[in-house]
């Protein structure tokens, strides 16, 4: 195959992103419309340049670069996330001749969509079954402060979190107090510290839980 034959080919309609490099020297000898859309570039502006530079703006070969796998095995192909482009790819690599050079041929299918549905329904049934778990726990345990402490075990660890709390309103709806806590391995309770909470301390996560439904914290100290 020429390098005038790649370029009259069907690559450049296809919705993949495609292109070719020279294997002694990183050159790009060849990108289609996808690949050139992708990278924001000119076709003049990326042929001829390394690939590393064309594609990704860097000054030296990329750490994942499989051109010297491709060089033992002649085909290589692996799922990765792009971070630059914010793509998840399947990428695939094949050594070709081309005007008689050893050339790495890549073809990057996007799968961005399929990731993020499969990321969806895998956390839908994480929730899914969390809950269970929730439900099964009131109904077992007898004691209902053991219940509940073990409600927020399981509750922290669906959020990875380090500590679970529930907080009760005073009667007159100024304080409130946190009546059960659940703490990592290691971490300090903080309950104590936690009793007669004035109101006004909290005012910020009642417009956050009424807007967003829950409130993100990164540190107790600095909420309280």
């Amino acid at each position: 195959m020429t390098k005038e034959e790649l370029k009259s080919s069907l690559l450049d309609d296809v919705d993949e992103i495609i292109y070719a490099t020279q294997m002694d020297n990183y050159k790009l000898i060849y990108a289609n419309n996808m690949t050139l859309k992708i990278i924001g570039k000119s076709e003049k502006d990326a042929i001829d340049v390394p690939c590393y530079k064309a594609l990704h703006d860097r000054d030296i070969p990329c750490p994942g670069c499989c051109s010297d796998i491709i060089k033992k095995k002649n085909y290589f192909e692996r799922d990765e996330y792009v971070e630059k482009f914010d793509l998840y790819l399947v990428e695939k690599f094949r050594k070709v001749k081309i005007d008689d050079k050893d050339v790495m041929l890549c073809m990057f299918t996007d799968i961005t969509q399929i990731k993020k549905a499969t990321s969806q329904i895998e956390k839908k049934l994480r929730t899914e079954a969390t809950l269970v778990k929730c439900i099964r726990t009131l109904y077992e345990y007898e004691d209902i402060g053991d219940a509940i402490n073990k409600l927020l075990e399981n509750l922290a660890g669906y959020y990875k979190a380090d500590r679970a709390y529930i907080f009760e309103f005073s009667d007159d709806g100024n304080t409130l107090d946190n009546t059960y806590e659940w703490c990592y391995k290691g971490v300090t309770p903080q309950k104590d510290f936690l009793q007669n909470v004035d109101m006004q301390a909290i005012s910020r996560w009642i417009e956050l839980f009424d807007t967003k439904g829950e409130v993100c914290i990164s540190a107790v100290s600095q909420e309280l």
